[in-house]
């Protein structure tokens, strides 16, 4: 049995992996050659929205924007604004899945089609130093104000995925049986129940490290996907998340990693879940798309 801290590991995922199941919708007309595409959305739990260089961002507060497409003209130039939820910070930019920028408010020129995307981490509340490097790692406590990509426990360990430096990583921490008592116990109700949870968890030592970086998959191995149908990736251990029909992708985790996978074939929209629907379709392309189950381990 496990829980995660704050429901934040189910939070994450449904945000940044799920989509919901729509109806195909015909091609649009071929863009103009002095047009565009740019799309703005995010990861993790937060708003986007966007400028034109030299205005001011103007946030709708009733309905902030999760995701924006526009076609623009060529070789203008923007400014993206990204705001995080209550409980989530902002972490970074990223263009077409590359680091962009680690500032709120970026600048960009839409010079060619492209995808930027506003990365959410949780926000523990912690107001306690940070390590600056993971040499410094030597209890939770050390990483509860970095960037978070999810934390949760089960009766006998404590898991935290978080950023250092520009690199992924996940720590452990041995949990005894009072401690894990404790921390069951712990009411969702509490408006106190973040603040009570670190206290339980701050000091305790740091038994593993992984670097999880190094566990992301290069092109040429996600290359090595392309023309596979979803289901013989549902026979090695691969889960589908979620899907859209109208973009042709589909959510997948496998081990730690999450996935962005673009597919052609036919949805099936009246299946009862995510891997009926999809296991039929073929890989056309396939991305690393962050953190996936940080309980997996080698």
């Amino acid at each position: 049995m496990r829980k995660l801290l704050s429901g934040i590991t189910a939070a994450f995922l449904a945000v940044s992996l799920t989509a919901c199941a729509q109806e195909k919708k015909e091609e649009a007309p071929a863009m103009p050659e002095d047009m565009v595409l740019i799309r703005v959305n995010t990861e993790g739990i937060g708003y986007v929205e966007m400028a034109e260089a030299g205005q001011e961002i103007e946030w709708d507060e009733e309905y902030p924007s999760t995701s924006i497409a526009r076609n623009v003209e060529k070789g203008t130039e923007y400014i993206l604004g990204a705001k995080a939820e209550e409980g989530f910070k902002f972490i970074k930019w990223k263009k077409d899945n590359a680091d962009y920028s680690a500032e709120e408010t970026a600048e960009i020129t839409a010079d060619e089609p492209a995808e930027y995307i506003a990365v959410f981490g949780m926000d523990s509340g912690y107001d306690g130093e940070a390590a600056g490097d993971i040499s410094e790692v030597q209890v939770i406590g050390d990483i509860l104000a970095l960037p978070s990509y999810g934390s949760g426990y089960t009766d006998k360990i404590y898991v935290a995925a978080f950023e250092l430096n520009g690199t992924l990583y996940r720590v452990c921490a041995d949990l005894d049986e009072e401690t894990a008592g404790k921390l069951f116990e712990l009411s969702y109700d509490d408006p106190e129940r973040d603040q009570k949870e670190i206290e339980l968890i701050k000091d305790l030592p740091v038994t593993r490290i992984d670097n999880l970086s190094e566990a992301v998959p290069s092109e040429e191995e996600l290359a090595g996907y392309e023309g596979k149908v979803i289901s013989d990736l549902l026979q090695e251990d691969w889960i589908v998340s979620g899907y859209d029909s109208y973009d042709m992708v589909c959510f997948m985790v496998h081990g730690v990693n999450a996935y962005r996978v673009s597919v052609e074939g036919e949805f099936d929209n009246s299946a009862d879940n995510p891997e009926e629907a999809v296991r039929n379709m073929k890989v056309v392309h396939m991305e690393y798309n962050g953190v996936g189950d940080i309980f997996i381990f080698d």
